[in-house]
């Protein structure tokens, strides 16, 4: 997931592609995992951007 997350092999992936996958995760017990382990391997920012929460200064 990490050199997939690293790779820009992300950013073709189509945006239906992306949402079938975010609503298997959502149907499942624990959805939140899906976010978890998609911010551990730095992938939410290339697939979320609008997520993406910038540092305050």
């Amino acid at each position: 997931m990490q050199q997939l997350a690293s790779s820009d092999e992300l950013e073709f992936l189509t945006p239906e592609r992306v949402w079938q996958e975010m609503q298997r995760a959502l149907g499942e017990q624990s959805p939140q995992t899906f976010f978890q382990i998609l911010e551990e391997c730095h992938a939410n920012g290339k697939l979320f951007p609008e997520l993406t929460i910038s540092p305050q200064n």
